[in-house]
Formats: C-alpha cells, structure tokens, sequence
C-alpha cells in the first residue's frame, strides 16, 4: 500500500516539474518612468494562477489571486513600505533629491559603458529570444538623453541594433535621442509568453558571460 502511494506520489511531483517548466507562462509588463521616477506593474499568469506586482518608486506591493471558473478569488497581498524620514525640511528633501538624481544618472552613464562593451554578447541573447518568446503586441516608447551627446548617439545605435530582430516578433520600439539633454522618459507596454525552461537557459547563459555579470551588479549597486 505504501508503495503505491508513493508511486502515486512521485507520478504527481513529475507531473507537476514538467507543468512548472515546460507549460507556457504569461507576462504583462507595464513600465513608465521620467527622469528616474517611475512606476513598475508586473502581471504573471500560470494556470490557474495569478501574480501581481506592483512598484511606485522603491515601494512594492505583491498580490496573488487564483482563477478558477471565471473567478478570481485573492490569496494575498503585501505593501513592502520604504524607510523614508518625515521630519526633513522641504529645503533639505529637495537638496537631497538632487544629489540623488546626479548620483543615479552617474551611475546610469557607468552602465551604459558597460552595455557598449557587452554588445555582442546583448545581440546574441536577443537572437536565443526570438526562438524562445512568442510576443503579443508589445511596444516601447523612450525619449533618451545622456548628457553626453557621443554617448547618447552609441547607446541609441545599440538599441537600435539589439532590438531589431524583435520587429518581426511583433515588438515595436520608437526611440528619440535628445541631444544636449539629460533625460530618460520611457513608456513600456510588454505583452508575451515564455516557458521557465527557456527562462532558465538564458539565466544559465548570462551567468557564463563575466561582462553581462559586471552589467547586473552594477545595476543592483554591487560595484
């Protein structure tokens, strides 16, 4: 008896492995910044199951429901509040929020020197995308400005470059360069579906790459 229960068992946990990895996930993703302050949705769809999550300038909120039969009934939901202190004087907020803006586009300048030395290694993921993503209609507006006018111009060429196999994926890009500004305003509405599988390839292959490693960490602040 116990045999069979286990065997019952372990045909349900493979069952179960090869939906995870193997069964189409849906991702929504809706984005809209202006110089640095923005607003984050993400929508996750396997199954029966939803998650949302949603970000408004470092402050996340994390819902998950389950649909069943047109239903949605809701699990749970988290808001993750930011530390931030109330007793500072407008001056003082302003001051600071200045210096952040300097420090963030310093930091967006470092990553976009990096990205200009991994672009070779940015198309070949775009190529393994077009085989592994199937787009709903997407687009991407973005209005860009560095500062650096050289810099703007190489970054724009890039993402020209790296986003062109994606045209036919029915994902649109319309990319404005501003010359003599600084300015990043972007308004993203991503639609497509994806197995974890091809997910877990690309991680394994980023992973691999010492300059793509160097990109992320320094976007998460790790260098």
């Amino acid at each position: 008896m116990i045999t069979e229960i286990l065997i019952i068992l372990l045909i349900i946990i493979v069952i179960l492995v090869f939906l995870l990895f193997f069964k189409t996930w849906h991702l929504h993703i809706l984005f809209k910044n202006h110089d640095l302050d923005y607003i984050l949705s993400v929508t996750i769809i396997f199954l029966f199951i939803q998650i949302e999550i949603s970000e408004i300038n470092s402050n996340p909120t994390i819902g998950i429901s389950i649909k069943l039969f047109s239903k949605v009934k809701q699990l749970h939901s988290t808001k993750i509040e930011s530390n931030t202190e109330t007793d500072e004087l407008p001056e003082e907020k302003t001051e600071q929020n200045t210096n952040t803006n300097t420090k963030d586009y310093t930091k967006i300048k470092k990553i976009s020197q990096l990205l200009l030395d991994s672009k070779y290694e940015l198309y070949h993921i775009i190529q393994l995308i077009t085989g592994m993503i199937k787009f709903n209609y997407s687009k991407i507006n973005m209005d860009l400005g560095l500062g650096d006018n050289n810099l703007t111009i190489k970054i724009c060429n890039l993402i020209w470059t790296i986003s062109a196999p994606l045209y036919p994926l029915n994902f649109h890009l319309l990319l404005t360069p501003h010359i003599n500004e600084t300015i990043i305003k972007t308004d993203c509405d991503i639609n497509f579906n994806i197995k974890l599988v091809n997910v877990l390839k690309i991680g394994i292959i980023i992973i691999k790459n010492k300059k793509l490693i160097m990109v992320i960490k320094t976007i998460l602040g790790k260098e």
